[in-house]
């Protein structure tokens, strides 16, 4: 009978019987757009204090930035539910996002 069931209908059942028991979860989401995330980049990349921060994966991943918003996009309309909906936090910028 399992294998009739997708993989996320065992996850929301289990999210949704947590919740129900008590347990608080609380998703957030921080959304930086395109324009801004560039300038984080670029700042740090110009910065030998800050330089750190990029890897060879967030720099490719620079390329795919339209696919993985089509990708959160599918994942926010699976998953967000009554027991446990996402909060998207504006995150251009930070100190108030924070």
């Amino acid at each position: 009978i399992w294998s009739t069931f997708s993989p996320n209908w065992a996850a929301r059942i289990g999210r949704d019987q947590l919740v129900d028991e008590g347990v608080l979860l609380y998703k957030y989401w921080l959304a930086v757009d395109q324009k801004q995330q560039e300038k984080r980049f670029a700042e740090r990349a110009g910065d030998p204090l800050k330089n750190w921060k990029l890897s060879p994966i967030d720099l490719e991943a620079r390329k795919k930035y339209v696919e993985y918003g089509k990708a959160r996009d599918r994942m926010m309309a699976a998953t967000h539910t009554r027991h446990a909906p996402w909060t998207i936090v504006e995150f251009n910028d930070q100190k108030r996002g924070r």
